[in-house]
């Protein structure tokens, strides 16, 4: 009998074991859990967006044409 008592006190006591491990490494997923979601939150408010509504447009840059016009002058032969 005795030594059946002592297997079930064994039992109990790696159970209650068993759930005090689960529990701490459960508090320490949900730690981790928080941190990422406090640095999602703050990634999220230090954001830059783009354009504005109501916002004037930026003037046309004609920058192919800025590209053309300065090849045409100082790598083409014969350039003024």
């Amino acid at each position: 009998m005795d030594s059946e008592d002592e297997m079930i006190v064994q039992m109990m006591e790696d159970e209650q074991a068993f759930e005090d491990d689960l529990r701490e490494h459960l508090s320490v997923v949900v730690s981790l859990q928080n941190m990422l979601d406090t640095g999602t939150e703050k990634r999220k408010r230090l954001r830059r967006r783009g354009s504005k509504a109501g916002r004037k447009k930026s003037k046309p840059q004609q920058r192919i044409e800025g590209h053309t016009m300065l090849h045409n002058n100082y790598f083409v032969d014969g350039a003024t």
